[in-house]
């Protein structure tokens, strides 16, 4: 279990959260993905903590960011969403890093809300590569007209 989610109350007893519509996040953070973008500062990886973090606040508005959740977001900077993961999107490899970090910010938002558990986080996770890989083109040019 990630370190922030230990201290999480489980809230999933009376709610079927498997099943829940992962599309709608990334749809949500897809329309505020410009102004997170612009609202964003700092350069490489503070920059993309930034955007986790923005993400975060708009899926859970008045829910605490905390160092747990910037040592989630470094750890995945250092891992699965690595600039060399993306890199066989070639030029848009940055811009779909900077769109899945906040993905991830949206995913732990809900999941410290209690909208998801743990279940329906890992099928965020699944599913956020498939969609990239549909919006790939929209997303890039969203990252670049900011």
């Amino acid at each position: 279990m990630r370190a922030w989610r230990q201290s999480e109350v489980d809230k999933s007893e009376d709610l079927n959260l498997n099943t829940w519509d992962t599309e709608s996040l990334f749809e949500a953070i897809r329309a505020i993905f410009p102004s997170i973008l612009e609202s964003s500062t700092g350069t490489d990886s503070k920059r993309l903590i930034e955007i986790a973090r923005l993400a975060f606040v708009s899926q859970g508005p008045g829910l605490p960011w905390g160092s747990d959740q910037e040592a989630y977001v470094t750890a995945l900077l250092g891992g699965a969403l690595s600039i060399e993961e993306f890199d066989w999107y070639e030029e848009s490899a940055e811009a779909l890093q900077s769109f899945a970090i906040a993905v991830y910010g949206g995913l732990m938002a809900l999941h410290a809300s209690g909208q998801i558990d743990e279940a329906g986080y890992s099928l965020g996770e699944a599913h956020v590569v498939g969609y990239i890989l549909i919006h790939d083109v929209q997303l890039y040019k969203l990252y670049r007209e900011r």
